[in-house]
């Protein structure tokens, strides 16, 4: 038999962060429409993942990019 591990959500809402802000490109953000299309991405990415609850809004508080 094969053990099936226990995923937390925070684990996969974390991963989907992740992977949303990872696909950004770096010439996009630097516009406030690509800012804009981040966090619209993030918040689709995060309810497709929730069940019982959505993310009706995605503030950024602080924003750097290396």
């Amino acid at each position: 038999a094969c053990a099936v591990a226990k995923v937390r959500i925070i684990d996969v809402l974390r991963d989907t962060m992740i992977e949303q802000l990872s696909s950004a490109s770096f010439r996009a953000l630097l516009t406030p429409e690509g800012k804009q299309r981040l966090k619209s991405n993030l918040k689709a990415a995060l309810n497709d993942e929730l069940k019982a609850c959505q993310v009706r809004k995605v503030y950024f508080t602080n924003f750097t990019m290396q």
